[in-house]
């Protein structure tokens, strides 16, 4: 509900979950506090984190600054097992995380204070699958003409959804032929499609 129904916005409403769920929409922040505040009305345990995006360098744990830990998300405890949400991401299914957060530094938070560092996991390589799929017509005296069906799961359709997004018609076949396609293959590139690709 909450990542379908609220709209991310800057501003946002320094935390307060009534006026995010009125207005129906709110800042990063925001919009994991409504989802801590909804969790807690169904008697589930959780906690919002901090975590340490990859892409910003290495992460010092002797040392540890805000600055540091930039991304919220919610932790969910369901059987001793923790699963992570991330309700600001559009369309993102539970328990997967994003490339950048994988492996990382987060810091728990809950009543006010620090509760622990802890480390966000991996998906599983089943998560993160891309399934390969091949057809071919090859005709005896002429050219054989091949069907290449690529779908991606977890992480991975969330990494090339993003990928994809800000490219133009042109540079996203480039894209997709380099990941598709052997460099030195002499293949004629006829027809794309691509199905799902937004959040």
């Amino acid at each position: 509900f909450v990542s379908t129904a609220i709209k991310l916005e800057g501003e946002g409403h320094g935390g307060n979950a009534d006026e995010t769920l009125e207005t129906k929409q709110g800042n990063i922040f925001d919009i994991c506090s409504l989802t801590i505040t909804l969790l807690e009305l169904l008697q589930r345990m959780s906690n919002v984190v901090l975590i340490h995006d990859r892409t910003d360098g290495p992460f010092d744990r002797a040392f540890v600054t805000l600055d540091q830990l930039s991304y919220p998300a919610v932790r969910i405890m369901v059987h001793d097992t923790a699963y992570l949400l991330f309700p600001w991401v559009k369309n993102l299914p539970v328990g997967v995380v994003p490339p950048p957060y994988q492996g990382q530094q987060a810091m728990v938070l809950g009543d006010g204070a620090i509760k622990d560092m802890w480390e966000v996991p991996y998906d599983s390589a089943d998560a993160n699958r891309v399934e390969h799929e091949v057809s071919a017509v090859v005709d005896p005296t002429g050219p054989v003409r091949a069907c290449t069906q690529l779908t991606f799961h977890g992480g991975n359709a969330y990494g090339f959804r993003h990928a994809l997004q800000d490219l133009t018609a042109d540079k996203r076949q480039d894209s997709i032929r380099a990941w598709t396609m052997p460099k030195s293959a002499n293949i004629q590139f006829d027809s794309l499609v691509v199905q799902n690709d937004s959040d």
